[in-house]
């Protein structure tokens, strides 16, 4: 732009100058003249060195598009690989767990058949509070101390049964909420 004003100034002055002065000195002019084309030159050099760059870049994109649709390919085989190991284990636990709610609930099924959970009472522990109820004892403290136990070995068997009916029905009220529930995409 300086250059283009000088020139314009010079220009202006050669024009106002008297025609007997034509052949003055113009060598100010042909300075900016000089100026003005190897700036123009220096301007051209270093917009080819950046084109040549650019396609130098465009050639290496396009020597890299081959590699990078065989890597973006063997992404989308892998992605697909792993959904389908991911779905095939995600099925793999439902179905795992079907049988397992399918067991359960068997098992909580016959159970109910049987009738109340078996008690948790010993053996020995039972056979002495018969013993104890059908003998009594020939002293009268020991005959005491007998019914007494017996009387709380029955109400601790009435507890027991009682409390094996409501962990059977809080069983089977798992079983019916868990066999309730929509299992259908297991299929």
């Amino acid at each position: 732009e300086n250059l283009e004003q000088r020139a314009i100034e010079l220009y202006k002055q050669l024009k106002s100058r008297p025609p007997g002065h034509v052949y003055s000195d113009s060598t100010e002019m042909v300075r900016i003249i000089v100026q003005t084309v190897q700036s123009q030159d220096w301007v051209l050099k270093e917009l080819f060195r950046h084109l040549s760059k650019l396609l130098g870049c465009k050639q290496k994109i396009i020597d890299l598009l081959p590699s990078i649709d065989v890597a973006l390919n063997c992404i989308k085989e892998a992605d697909n690989s792993v959904m389908q190991m991911q779905g095939k284990r995600q099925r793999e636990i439902w179905h795992l767990l079907k049988i397992a709610c399918t067991q359960s609930s068997a098992r909580s099924a016959s159970s109910s058949m049987d009738g109340p959970v078996p008690s948790s009472v010993p053996a020995w522990l039972s056979q002495t509070a018969q013993a104890n109820v059908l003998q009594p004892l020939p002293f009268l403290e020991a005959s005491r101390n007998a019914l007494n136990f017996a009387h709380l070995l029955e109400e601790n068997l009435s507890y027991l049964d009682s409390f094996s009916a409501v962990i059977q029905e809080a069983r089977h009220d798992q079983n019916s909420s868990m066999m309730s529930l929509d299992w259908s995409w297991l299929d």
